[in-house]
């Protein structure tokens, strides 16, 4: 049996397996014994027609403990039988290809009126033409920068290639930082086949450090052991963004910025969108620090800014403190301010 199997990286279906369990719980259960989530050994592979996987289930309880399931007691099954075949030991023949299709394995069980499940994601391939390299593949042009401000950054894929060259799909891979930068604070998170910004295989960095840092992957494609680097770069963000809208209970003007200072790239942008029905102006300290950075370019206050409307102002460099006040009514206004800075 050849195939490619993780623990390191959950798959999104456990995710949702993780949160407060459904159903009512059982009172006479204290909770090293309450079930809480059961999860599949393996994630995701890449395997080819005739191969065999053996899935193990383990089931765990709120206090983390793991739970012991009774033979007989869990329930497999597969989503396209005419792809892959199982038995009730879990273990999974594959029949034939996939197409470059996901198919998966599930594996669900019940107890004390609690069900949980869990998926493995597969796609199956023909092809047996011995793997040659992985290569971590950023997601466009600007993915090798970081906003370390919120922790969102980028994403990369780790694809199979043939001796030939071939592409062979998009493979799972634990993805480390270089562990001679341990000051990085970097985190892989899948994001599934149903992820709102990825699919299978892909994956989001999020890093919270400014400066250089390698990303490396490290996969077993049938039986070879594979190794692939790519070094990204932490930035300040591009642009921040401001949300002016009524307090719930005093109706005045409020932002989720207020009080707060945010770092951006030089000439990043400063998006205000105005949630309120009233109208409201935008007024900086130092309008000249708000000139843009090409002709064309908005430049200093923003004189009103109407109802569910939204403009920007870019700021070349320096440190700009900005005002947003409901027009007409300068005692019912909100501040913060924006700092360009360089890595």
């Amino acid at each position: 049996m050849k195939i490619i199997s993780y623990a390191s990286i959950l798959v999104l279906g456990m995710f949702a397996g993780c949160a407060d369990p459904s159903g009512p719980l059982p009172s006479n259960l204290p909770p090293d014994k309450t079930f809480s989530y059961i999860k599949i050994d393996i994630e995701s592979a890449l395997v080819a027609v005739g191969d065999s996987v053996d899935l193990k289930a383990t089931a765990y309880a709120l206090s983390g403990d793991t739970l012991v399931i009774p033979p007989g007691e869990l329930r497999w099954g597969v989503s396209d039988a005419s792809m892959l075949r199982t038995d009730q030991n879990g273990r999974i023949q594959m029949l034939k290809a996939s197409g470059g299709d996901i198919v998966y394995p599930w594996v669900s069980w019940t107890t004390d009126g609690i069900t949980r499940s869990d998926s493995a994601y597969l796609i199956i391939t023909q092809n047996r033409e011995p793997i040659a390299s992985i290569q971590i593949r950023p997601q466009g042009d600007s993915v090798r920068t970081a906003a370390p401000a919120s922790g969102a950054c980028c994403g990369v894929s780790v694809i199979a290639r043939s001796a030939s060259g071939d592409s062979l799909g998009l493979v799972r891979a634990p993805l480390t930082v270089d562990p001679g930068i341990s000051t990085y604070d970097v985190l892989i998170s899948y994001m599934g086949p149903t992820g709102v910004l990825f699919g299978l295989g892909q994956y989001l960095v999020h890093v919270r450090k400014l400066g250089p840092f390698w990303l490396r992957a490290e996969t077993i494609v049938y039986g070879t052991l594979l190794r692939d680097s790519i070094q990204m770069f932490g930035l300040y963000p591009s642009s921040t963004y401001v949300t002016l809208s009524p307090d719930r209970v005093t109706g005045e003007i409020t932002s989720a910025t207020n009080g707060f200072t945010e770092t951006i790239q030089p000439c990043g942008s400063m998006t205000f969108r105005n949630d309120r029905l009233q109208p409201v102006e935008i007024i900086f300290d130092d309008p000249g620090k708000v000139s843009g950075c090409v002709p064309g370019d908005a430049t200093g206050n923003i004189d009103s800014l109407a109802r569910n409307a939204t403009l920007s102002r870019k700021l070349p460099a320096g440190t700009v403190k900005w005002t947003a006040r409901v027009k007409g009514n300068p005692s019912t206004s909100v501040t913060g301010t924006v700092i360009t800075r360089e890595p």
